[in-house]
């Protein structure tokens, strides 16, 4: 059963991104979901990609959050529009950036992109937000 737990729009600033993550974590801990620093870190890193590769930076993104069931989360990011089509690149230690998608490949149970009638890319990730931790001695 999948609950429509929001969504929101913000400016293409990055500034936007923080909001975004104290946005999404207050959607879910109204729906009552644990453990969900992955899905907040995958909300960030969408939303930067946003800002950073799509004209976002002139314009707006629209957050979205779905409770699917079974512990996972649906977090989408929808963008003004790109030239290109986001892919995970592999990491280089020797740069401070391009980690953004490789990170959501890793942290998601599976993400994708979908191109919008619009020219727009929404990106999405299902996240798990399991209710008991596991803890590394266990």
């Amino acid at each position: 059963m999948c609950r429509h737990l929001g969504h929101f729009l913000l400016p293409g600033v990055g500034a936007s991104v923080s909001v975004a993550r104290r946005c999404t974590a207050a959607l879910l801990a109204a729906a009552e979901c644990r453990n969900i620093g992955d899905a907040l870190l995958v909300t960030s890193e969408l939303v930067t990609n946003a800002i950073v590769h799509s004209r976002s930076s002139e314009g707006w993104v629209r957050i979205g959050v779905v409770d699917i069931g079974d512990g996972l989360i649906d977090i989408e990011v929808l963008d003004e529009g790109a030239a290109t089509v986001p892919f995970p690149r592999i990491p280089d230690d020797g740069k401070p950036c391009g980690r953004g998608l490789w990170l959501v490949d890793e942290l998601s149970a599976k993400w994708g992109v979908r191109r919008t009638g619009d020219e727009r890319s929404a990106v999405w990730a299902l996240v798990d937000t399991p209710e008991k931790q596991v803890k590394a001695d266990e």
